[in-house]
């Protein structure tokens, strides 16, 4: 998943629907994958599926203005949980593997024991998981209803985000903050019991920063100082687990013994044992390596990574390029004109046509032609804080957007003025119309030579906008 500068730069409720639906699509993938005989690995696609649309739907539901009922976050909730166990399972099979080579052969047949009981558990899990997707299946389609749906607009209010960008921005602020806080108390305290929240809250930041991992916001050494410390947490999660685990094995054994009423595996006492104490002398080893490594540190590599995200996506608000704003800019002037006066020829000449897109009227494609060549373009409008955007797309692009703008076009021959840089004439081509603009940025009065043919200044009038002229019927001038 990769959230590009249109979907940033844009709307927050429009970014945080597209957001929870490509983490939809991804669980409906996983879903589909499964198959009539669900594996082991297509299993634990759909459960990372499923935490990571649940995270999204958590994170930016303030953002989706009740696009998507609670109700639907509940009951995705659930079915995460539920599978929840299976991946446990799994994780504690795998490390009980692992601990083989430490421990002596004498005791091994306890360790094929236990991990044939986790096995078994682990079975039945997956089963439950298969029940979850069943249950997936049904509820993903009302979801997809939820976000896609047409709303009526509604008023924002003040100190809303003007964009998904700045929405992310708060977000993750809160939640590095949430993590920094967890890191602290547990630092604090010097003991162990504040980890399960510290990885859960580390969990939270990178499921917020995965879809910046290829953007223009470079969230990859966040991305990595994190994973770090998550892979130390999620070991020390197995250890710890386990220690449960082991313990809750040599209480069955015990009742194993008393239902038999004889001492079959009263021999698997020893080696349960051994395994124990391996797991308790794993967990005080990451613990402690932990402790030094992160906590003590404040795990500022993390945190101060992450913030530096947090700055970049801020920053956004600036401008496209990511820089400050400075002073509003001087908007464009545009004057309605009989002709193009004498003095308003001679220089450089381009023709341009655009047509915008179905919808809200903010998007637009065209194709400019020069000396040097043909350029297409897809512009993205001002909004409501944002600045707009212009970006070079292919001809291919260009030509699969173009039939879309069908009855929304405009063409046009525009004269730069050799003699007055920073204004221009605007020739329509397809109606009876001339305009003088004084491009944004120019504050000068028009030029005295422009009063022969001057009419009036059209600039608040919405009428003389390319995007309204798109929408009148074009009447072309023989």
């Amino acid at each position: 998943m990769r959230l590009d500068p249109e979907i940033l730069d844009g709307p927050p409720e429009i970014g945080a629907r597209i957001f929870v639906l490509a983490r939809l699509a991804d669980a409906e993938d996983a879903c589909a994958r499964l198959g009539d005989a669900p594996q082991a690995a297509t299993l634990r696609e759909l459960r990372v599926a499923l935490r990571r649309l649940v995270a999204a739907l958590a994170a930016v539901s303030p953002a989706l203005g009740g696009a998507a009922p609670p109700e639907r976050l509940a009951r995705l909730g659930a079915l995460a949980r539920r599978a929840g166990p299976a991946r446990g399972a799994e994780g504690h099979a795998d490390w009980l593997q692992r601990m083989r080579g430490d421990l002596p052969a004498p005791y091994r047949g306890a360790l094929e024991w236990l991990v044939d009981r986790v096995h078994r558990r682990a079975h039945a899990a997956a089963e439950d998981t298969v029940e979850v997707a069943v249950r997936f299946r049904r509820l993903a389609p009302r979801l997809h209803r939820d976000l896609t749906a047409r709303r009526p607009p509604v008023a924002a209010r003040p100190g809303t985000p003007a964009t998904f960008a700045a929405f992310l921005a708060g977000t993750l602020r809160a939640q590095t903050r949430a993590l920094r806080d967890a890191v602290i108390a547990v630092a604090r305290a010097g003991d162990a019991g504040g980890l399960d929240r510290v990885r859960t809250e580390g969990k939270r930041l990178r499921h917020l920063l995965e879809p910046l991992r290829a953007s223009e916001v470079k969230a990859d050494e966040a991305l990595e100082a994190l994973r770090v410390l998550q892979d130390l947490l999620g070991d020390w999660r197995d250890a710890s687990a386990g220690e449960a685990a082991i313990e809750g094995a040599l209480l069955e054994a015990r009742a194993e013994e008393a239902r038999r009423d004889e001492p079959t595996i009263a021999g698997l006492r020893p080696g349960l044992l051994a395994v124990l104490q391996l797991a308790q002398n794993r967990a005080a080893d990451l613990q402690a390596r932990i402790m030094a490594e992160h906590l003590a540190a404040r795990a500022t590599p993390v945190t101060d990574a992450a913030y530096a995200v947090v700055a970049a996506l801020e920053a956004r608000d600036g401008g496209a390029d990511g820089h400050e704003a400075g002073p509003p800019p001087v908007p464009e002037r545009r004057f309605l004109v009989t002709a193009i006066p004498p003095e308003g020829r001679g220089g450089d000449v381009e023709e341009l046509e655009q047509g915008w897109l179905p919808g809200d009227g903010s998007e637009s494609v065209g194709v400019t032609r020069a000396a040097p060549g043909e350029q297409w373009f897809r512009a993205h409008a001002p909004g409501r804080g944002r600045p707009g955007r212009v970006q070079s797309i292919s001809r291919t692009d260009f030509e699969a957007f173009w039939p879309l703008t069908e009855g929304r076009r405009i063409a046009k021959r525009r004269h730069l003025v050799p003699t007055s840089p920073g204004w221009h004439f605007d020739e329509y081509l397809d109606r009876a119309l001339v305009l003088a603009v004084a491009e944004e940025g120019n504050g000068s009065e028009p030029p005295a030579w422009l009063e022969q043919t001057l009419v009036r200044e059209v600039s608040a009038e919405r009428g003389y906008l390319d995007a309204t002229l798109a929408r009148r019927p074009a009447r072309r001038t023989g």
